[in-house]
């Protein structure tokens, strides 16, 4: 039984959508197609970068761009005496395109190894300087382990943010 002087609930949503379908359905509806379509993220245009940021144009008629370099970042050797930055910097060009080479098959054991023994080197370095991040670098060579020996690249995609955003500041 409805109470006196208010509408049930279906009543009120059938008012409402005949509110909404009589003359404001199309405003509305436009804008809220505006928003979805105009609120999307920004998009990025390899062109417009800069030579030397890891990337070159694209040539006319060709997709998409090419590294700039052509070393193998798993075959580089790597100083004795090298500080963290310089550990690191060497770490994230091996622990890059991890995900595709689990996903292939292809070097990604090679790829953890050095990514091991890179870590086997900055390991004290960061032991010293700082002690408190090692969870965090621990987590992401776990999930770099996991991802070669389990087959899972995306564990490989999340080790690779996880390394990024600890090296970022450093």
């Amino acid at each position: 039984m409805p109470a006196i002087g208010f509408w049930s609930r279906s009543e009120t949503a059938a008012a409402m959508f005949c509110f909404l379908s009589s003359k404001t359905l199309g405003p509305v509806l436009l804008c809220a197609t505006l928003l979805v379509t105009l609120g999307c993220g920004e998009t990025y245009d390899l062109a417009d970068r800069p030579e030397g940021a890891g990337f070159t144009a694209p040539a006319a008629g060709g997709s998409g761009a090419a590294p700039i370099s052509s070393v193998d970042p798993l075959t580089t050797p790597i100083a004795s005496d090298a500080d963290l930055p310089t550990l690191f910097g060497e770490m994230l060009a091996s622990w890059r395109g991890l995900d595709q080479r689990v996903i292939d098959a292809h070097r990604a054991t090679e790829a953890l190894e050095r990514i091991e023994s890179i870590w086997a080197q900055a390991e004290p370095l960061l032991r010293s300087e700082r002690p408190a991040a090692l969870f965090g670098f621990q987590q992401a060579l776990d999930l770099a382990r996991s991802a070669v020996e389990r087959r899972r690249p995306a564990d490989a995609s999340k080790g690779l943010l996880i390394l990024t955003n600890l090296t970022r500041n450093w």
